[in-house]
């Protein structure tokens, strides 16, 4: 078999952009990307900072000691509580009521850690997928609402090719797509 070769202008076009947006309010910083630059997936491309973040850190740490000193005070209370009933000087409902709260305090802690490790994922901004910058939109020191798109992406997998065809080339494409 012979395949057809037939000459054309063509470029490559993006199926789709990615805009990569502030997942939180805060300010830009260390943003070292510019336009045209190629990412690869997870690749750190600059950080969000500024107060809203830090109270945000501040507040969700607080939490985080919160959960593991309540933890700590559970665990202590459900060991007296065993204790105590082994003498007989307690009943089996206190044992469970101290069961109950250690697993309350297990969970607290657990969504605590959660928000922290999202807070601090949010924080740093990384590149999604594989592509090229195909527009910066903010800047470092800029404030950034949540939303607002920080960078635009053109992820390498999302492509297609835009041709033009002339002349007899145009003709007998346009022919095989009819069936003539």
């Amino acid at each position: 078999p012979i395949a057809a070769q037939y000459k054309a202008f063509a470029q490559v076009e993006p199926i789709a952009v990615l805009p990569l947006r502030a997942q939180q309010a805060g300010m830009v910083t260390g943003l070292h990307v510019l336009a045209g630059a190629s990412l690869k997936a997870g690749q750190e491309i600059g950080l969000l900072g500024g107060p809203e973040i830090q109270a945000l850190l501040v507040q969700d740490n607080a939490d985080f000691a919160s959960a593991l000193a309540r933890l700590d005070a559970a665990k202590k209370s459900l060991a007296f509580q065993q204790q105590q009933r082994k003498l007989q000087l307690t009943t089996k409902l206190a044992v469970f009521q101290a069961e109950s709260a250690l697993a309350q305090a297990r969970s607290v802690l657990e969504t605590a850690k959660a928000k922290l490790r999202t807070l601090q994922q949010m924080i740093v901004l990384k590149s999604p997928v594989d592509g090229r910058v195909l527009a910066v939109d903010a800047a470092n020191g800029e404030g950034m609402a949540v939303g607002q798109s920080i960078l635009t992406l053109q992820p390498a997998r999302k492509l297609w090719l835009k041709a033009m065809y002339y002349g007899a080339d145009a003709s007998r494409i346009q022919a095989g797509m009819t069936g003539s």
